[in-house]
Formats: structure tokens, sequence, C-alpha cells
């Protein structure tokens, strides 16, 4: 676990150290008086002394000792603020969230083709995030992104549809089947010849 902070999250009853640096010394004394667009403190940062402005209006409690060394996001105070309505309780969450299945494939495509990787790498993902282990490779999102928006996955996407519904279909919906497949073909071809010679402009 490697410690996230959001500066635009922020907590009314808590002023934290945007950076890192050095606490050199508070200019409100503990138990103080806060007034947020004020300073509060003094930080050291590459040599440099700066003031750190409070957040917030209120009673101030020191959480670190002067000489103390900050990290980004670093509790510097606890604020026992004047104006409760600042503060915002987040409330946790009740729903469900929506539940994504994997999609069944009819086998005729081969395994390295752009939507049998969407397939198993977004399977891979959401088991992940499931709380299971994912054997398939150790990154999933990688190859995942490499598939997504491309023409190969449209048309992979459209072979598989195809290929359900073709044995119900009409010699005339047959037909105009085998027309978007083959502008589909054309799409990737052109996405193919783009991807290549973009690998190959440096030689020049």
């Amino acid at each position: 676990g490697r410690r996230f902070f959001s500066p635009a999250a922020r907590d009314p009853t808590r002023m934290t150290a945007p950076g890192t640096g050095k606490l050199l010394r508070y200019l409100v004394p503990d138990g103080g008086r806060a007034v947020e667009g004020v300073p509060y403190c003094e930080i050291e940062v590459m040599k440099t002394v700066m003031p750190l402005v409070a957040t917030s209006t209120g009673a101030v409690t020191h959480l670190l000792q002067p000489g103390a060394a900050l990290e980004t996001g670093d509790e510097v105070c606890a604020v026992e603020v004047e104006d409760p309505s600042s503060v915002k309780v987040s409330e946790p969450f009740t729903g469900e969230f929506t539940r994504f299945e994997a999609r069944k494939l009819t086998g005729a495509l081969k395994g390295d083709s752009a939507l049998v990787k969407f397939n198993v790498n977004s399977a891979g993902i959401i088991q992940i995030l499931a709380g299971y282990d994912f054997t398939a490779n150790d990154d999933p999102v990688t190859p995942l992104l490499q598939v997504i928006g491309t023409a190969r996955l449209a048309a992979d996407d459209f072979a598989e549809t195809k290929e359900a519904v073709s044995s119900r279909a009409d010699a005339e919906a047959l037909a105009e089947l085998a027309a978007i497949e083959a502008l589909l073909g054309t799409a990737v071809q052109a996405e193919l010849a783009g991807g290549d010679s973009a690998g190959g402009g440096g030689g020049k």
C-alpha cells in the first residue's frame, strides 16, 4: 500500500502538507484559532522557507512537532471548525455495482485475436477487483488497452456476431453481412498499415 493524496478531496477538519519538506514552526499556537487563507505554520522545502495557508477556520491541535519531516498528505493540524456546515461527511455506499459478465465466444476466433484478448483481460480485471488471482498473465490492463478502440476489435466482434447468426440468415442478409465484413477488413488493413508506417518512420 502506497498512500494516495488528492488535494481536491479536502477535509476541513485536517490541514495537511502539500508536499515533502520539514516543519519549521507553527504560527498559530496549539489550541489557537487559525483563519482560512492565513498562514498557520512554516515549512522548509529545498532550503526555502514557505508558509502553509490554513484551509479552514477554527481551533487547531498540533499533530506534529517542529523539525518533523513531512511527506505529501501528512496531517499537520486537526481543526475544530467553526462552521460545521463546511464538513461534508461521506456516506457508505449501500447500492450494487453493475455486474459485467464475460462474453461467451463461439470459438471461431484465434487465441491472439483482439476480441479474445478483450474478453480474457476484461474478465481478468473484474476477477482481480473481486479479490481473486488472475493467472492468465501478470498485467491484464496493458493488453486490454492495446485493443480497445481498434478496428481489429470491431471486426472480430462483427465476425463473432456473423458466425452466430449466419445459419439463420437469408441470402440477402448474408450478402449485407459480407459487405460490412469487407468494409471492416479494409479498416483493419488501414490500421495495420498505419501502425507499420509509424513504427518504421525512424529509419529515414
